[in-house]
């Protein structure tokens, strides 16, 4: 086994299981700002690399990281993306510090113990809920039909945090795969088939439900249900044996947990559960079902494993996590029920740099030719919207977000411009060249390559640009944009607010001092204890009613405190004092200096744009005013402003020796 994969993206860790056909690993990975993936461990599925039959074995492979890659929910398995190591392909899935129902089954078999009733059910519940998702997972609109086909132990995973997750979609059927399965072949661990599938009949979501029956089942008793010495008798068990009532051996179990249990169980598909939300809506009328939410998943997991329990916690602490935008459904939630499109299908757009600077510079000359002709712009606009070219022939414009499930295509080549192939644009605005990622390019009558469906300008290669308002277009002569109005508006106001903060800091003083004896024998005042040389020895000397003491003196004596705070703000021990002395004190003692800083920041990047035309060299001002700013907002925070004394301000040690009493 390799250390490393992909090309040293992954770095593995430990082996965590291997079978006949591949392997799953513990790696770690280096984070990928790209996909918003931090770094840490996770889990890779690949094919064992001196497999017989290795090429089969990756197509397989593939085909579940494709149908894995949509099932985002709480409580299924979440795979990141896909990747490839020496051709193969490498499913990256997130990392689940727990144990398998397989394990906790064999665990209580083995000491004679059974498994409380409110946690069986809760497990029930969560698992119904990630495989009622996956069964009404849709693609825009159309059903996948989606089957797991191999409910078991083994693939139902709880974490010593309490979360529930099925896994392992390895041999899941969904209507639009590409590889189609043998005749006669039965996938899935025959223990747990339904009737139907053991018959090789098709399959519906009730086939996973029977599966999970199986389950709870053995849950409840401990015990396998269907286990025989040869397959033959197995299949004959499942498909015409009646099934044991879980009571014959665990009595004490409440009849209506039973009844649920030889519910999921019935052969005919009439009346079995025939769907996870049924299943769920089962188990929220029974009487237990107000415990469910109280349920401690994790805590019971770890009294079970509690040596594996600690060590399985700080691998979780280093896991990868996805910063997602959109949230992970939790519940009772369709696979078609998204609020918006998953980040996996979310188009991404790329512009050839030769179009955009095509389209920039119809857009001038369109401008000052209108100019020229006495209206300001006036006629951009229409000419805009009464001149529109076709470009692609897979019709409208809205066509211009294409079909997430295409195959990529590389964006339009720069020409040898000096310039990135990719842009940010807002969303209203729609360049010659615009175009997904994912979107399938058509062949326009200029002979260029485009995206099916997309419609642009043929004269500016602008769309929407109609909405502006006319008085806006001198502006554009000039470059001035919203961003540079934003960014004048906030430093404005940014530069107000710092300086308002700092005429309203209260005034600090010193509620006391410090005194330490000199081998003179008078006193010596400092602004805190550490600046003794022995801060052990030091004493405080409040400044409501000071006491000093002097040569001579056997006791320290009353000192006039209008004196001493004279002699000490002109020594500078009494500023040094009145300094905070938290970090969070001095933090807010700061604002006012940060927050007309950034204000500065903002000024000197959008005062060019607004106060300089096109022709001058707008960004070489910027950058000369970027660092002149920058620059005093140091000095500012070096030595002080506004309200802020500085930093050299603590690393003085000012002192005040006091040889004679007042006179």
């Amino acid at each position: 086994m390799t250390d490393q994969l992909a090309g040293g993206r992954f770095t593995v860790v430990r082996r965590l299981a291997q079978g006949g056909m591949g392997e799953v690993l513990l790696v770690e990975f280096a984070g990928d700002t790209a996909l918003r993936l931090t770094a840490g461990l996770v889990v890779v599925k690949r094919v064992l690399p001196d497999h017989p039959n290795r090429a089969h074995q990756a197509d397989l492979l593939r085909e579940e990281g494709r149908v894995s890659l949509r099932l985002l929910h709480e409580n299924l398995v979440e795979t990141f993306f896909v990747d490839e190591h020496d051709g193969d392909p490498l499913i990256v899935m997130e990392f689940l510090s727990g144990r398998a129902m397989s394990q906790v089954l064999g665990q209580a078999k083995k000491r004679k113990e059974f498994v409380p009733v409110d946690v069986s059910l809760a497990l029930m519940r969560a698992a119904a809920c990630g495989l009622h998702f996956a069964h009404t997972l849709q693609d825009r609109g159309r059903p996948l039909g989606l089957i797991h086909r191999d409910v078991s132990p083994a693939n139902l995973f709880v974490t010593f945090d309490g979360r529930v997750k099925v896994i392992d979609f390895g041999v899941a059927k969904a209507d639009d795969s590409e590889i189609r399965t043998s005749t006669g072949i039965l996938k899935g661990k025959l223990g747990y088939m339904s009737p139907e599938h053991a018959l090789g009949e098709t399959l519906t979501p009730a086939a996973d439900l029977w599966s999970l029956g199986v389950l709870f089942w053995e849950t409840l008793c401990a015990e396998r249900l269907f286990a025989s010495p040869s397959p033959s008798q197995t299949l004959a068990a499942i498909s015409e044996r009646p099934v044991p009532l879980p009571t014959t051996l665990r009595p004490d179990l409440p009849r209506h947990v039973v009844e649920l249990c030889m519910h999921l169980l019935e052969r005919d598909l009439d009346k079995r559960v025939a769907t996870g939300a049924d299943l769920v809506g089962l188990i929220d009328r029974l009487p237990e079902a107000t415990r469910l939410p109280r349920v401690d998943l994790g805590g019971w997991l770890s009294g079970r494993f509690p040596e594996e329990a600690g060590a399985g916690r700080k691998e979780a602490a280093h896991a990868a996590r996805m910063q997602r935008r959109v949230p992970v459904p939790i519940g009772l939630v369709e696979g078609s029920a998204q609020a918006g499109p998953s980040e996996a299908e979310a188009p991404t757009l790329v512009i050839g740099a030769q179009a955009m600077l095509q389209a920039v510079d119809r857009l001038r000359t369109d401008d000052e030719a209108a100019q020229r002709a006495g209206g300001v712009g006036s006629t951009l606009s229409e000419e805009l919207t009464t001149k529109p070219v076709s470009v692609g022939r897979g019709g409208a414009a809205g066509g211009l977000l294409a079909d997430p499930a295409e195959p990529s295509q590389p964006h339009p080549a720069s020409d040898m411009l000096d310039l990135s192939p990719t842009a940010v644009l807002p969303p209203e605005v729609v360049l010659q060249g615009l175009r997904p990622l994912n979107a399938p390019l058509e062949e326009s009558s200029s002979g260029r390559r485009v995206p099916a469906g997309t419609s642009v300008d043929g004269s500016s290669g602008f769309s929407r640009v109609a909405q502006q308002s006319t008085a806006t277009m001198p502006l554009l002569d000039r470059g001035t944009s919203w961003l540079a109005v934003a960014g004048l508006t906030f430093g404005i106001l940014a530069l107000a607010m710092g300086i308002g903060f700092a005429f309203a800091a209260p005034t600090m003083a010193p509620v006391d001092v410090y005194a330490y004896q000199a081998p003179q024998g008078h006193e010596v005042l400092v602004a805190l204890a550490q600046h003794a040389p022995d801060p052990a020895s030091a004493r405080r000397v409040s400044m409501v009613a000071p006491t000093l003491r002097f040569p001579g003196d056997a006791a320290p004596k009353p000192y006039p405190p209008d004196v001493l705070e004279r002699l000490l703000k002109s020594s500078g021990v009494w500023a040094r004092a009145s300094l905070p002395p938290t970090t969070r004190a001095q933090i807010a003692l700061l604002l006012p200096v940060l927050i007309s800083g950034l204000g500065l920041l903002a000024l000197a990047f959008s005062l060019p744009a607004m106060a300089l035309r096109r022709a001058t060299p707008r960004n070489a001002v910027r950058a000369v005013l970027l660092v002149a700013a920058a620059a005093g907002v140091w000095f500012a925070v070096d030595g002080g402003a506004l309200c802020w004394p500085g930093l050299q301000s603590w690393h003085e040690r000012p002192r005040l020796e006091l040889t004679t009493p007042p006179s």
